[in-house]
Protein backbone atom coordinates (compact mmCIF):
# COMPACT_ATOMS: atom_id res chain seq x y z
CA UNK A 1 0.00 0.00 0.00
CA UNK A 2 1.17 3.59 -0.80
CA UNK A 3 2.73 5.18 2.63
CA UNK A 4 -0.01 8.41 2.15
CA UNK A 5 -2.91 6.11 1.46
CA UNK A 6 -1.86 4.24 4.18
CA UNK A 7 -1.78 7.27 6.19
CA UNK A 8 -5.11 8.53 4.74
CA UNK A 9 -7.03 4.81 6.19
CA UNK A 10 -5.29 5.49 9.35
CA UNK A 11 -7.12 9.18 9.52
CA UNK A 12 -10.13 7.56 8.95
CA UNK A 13 -10.29 4.54 11.33
CA UNK A 14 -9.63 7.79 13.92
CA UNK A 15 -12.61 9.38 12.88
CA UNK A 16 -14.77 6.45 13.04
CA UNK A 17 -13.08 5.46 16.67
CA UNK A 18 -13.87 9.16 17.60
CA UNK A 19 -17.64 8.74 16.34
CA UNK A 20 -18.04 5.24 17.88
CA UNK A 21 -16.99 6.77 21.41
CA UNK A 22 -19.45 10.05 20.77
CA UNK A 23 -22.18 7.81 20.32
CA UNK A 24 -21.37 4.66 22.50
CA UNK A 25 -24.97 5.43 24.07
CA UNK A 26 -26.81 5.22 20.58
CA UNK A 27 -27.56 1.85 18.12
CA UNK A 28 -25.42 2.76 15.93
CA UNK A 29 -24.26 0.45 12.91
CA UNK A 30 -21.07 -0.26 11.64
CA UNK A 31 -22.13 0.96 8.05
CA UNK A 32 -23.32 4.36 9.37
CA UNK A 33 -19.36 4.17 10.82
CA UNK A 34 -18.07 3.57 7.96
CA UNK A 35 -20.10 5.72 6.13
CA UNK A 36 -19.06 8.37 9.02
CA UNK A 37 -15.17 7.86 7.93
CA UNK A 38 -15.97 7.52 4.09
CA UNK A 39 -15.34 3.90 3.70
CA UNK A 40 -17.32 1.16 1.64
CA UNK A 41 -18.84 -0.60 4.41
CA UNK A 42 -16.97 -4.22 2.72
CA UNK A 43 -13.63 -2.22 3.10
CA UNK A 44 -14.15 -0.75 6.69
CA UNK A 45 -14.64 -3.98 8.06
CA UNK A 46 -11.07 -5.22 6.73
CA UNK A 47 -9.30 -2.18 7.10
CA UNK A 48 -10.85 -1.58 10.92
CA UNK A 49 -9.67 -5.39 11.72
CA UNK A 50 -6.10 -4.68 9.83
CA UNK A 51 -5.60 -1.63 12.08
CA UNK A 52 -6.91 -2.37 15.33
CA UNK A 53 -7.05 -5.98 15.60
CA UNK A 54 -10.63 -6.24 16.67
CA UNK A 55 -13.85 -6.83 14.44
CA UNK A 56 -15.39 -2.92 14.58
CA UNK A 57 -18.69 -4.54 16.45
CA UNK A 58 -16.45 -6.23 19.00
CA UNK A 59 -14.52 -2.84 19.62
CA UNK A 60 -17.70 -1.09 19.77
CA UNK A 61 -19.18 -3.64 22.55
CA UNK A 62 -16.07 -3.84 24.14
CA UNK A 63 -15.95 0.14 24.42
CA UNK A 64 -19.65 -0.09 25.73
CA UNK A 65 -19.09 -2.56 28.63
CA UNK A 66 -15.76 -0.53 29.85
CA UNK A 67 -17.85 3.02 29.84
CA UNK A 68 -20.42 1.32 31.94
CA UNK A 69 -18.14 -0.49 34.10
CA UNK A 70 -16.44 2.68 34.72
CA UNK A 71 -20.19 4.16 35.55
CA UNK A 72 -21.06 1.72 37.68
CA UNK A 73 -18.14 2.41 40.01
CA UNK A 74 -18.41 6.00 40.09
CA UNK A 75 -21.81 5.45 40.83
CA UNK A 76 -21.03 3.35 43.63
CA UNK A 77 -18.25 5.50 45.23
CA UNK A 78 -20.99 8.49 44.96
CA UNK A 79 -23.59 6.07 47.21
CA UNK A 80 -20.66 5.15 49.67
CA UNK A 81 -20.02 8.54 50.45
Amino acid sequence: MIEGIAVNYYERIQKSIDFMEDNLENDIKVEAIAKEAFISASSFYRIFFSITGYQAKEYLINRRISRASKDLKEEQSKVME
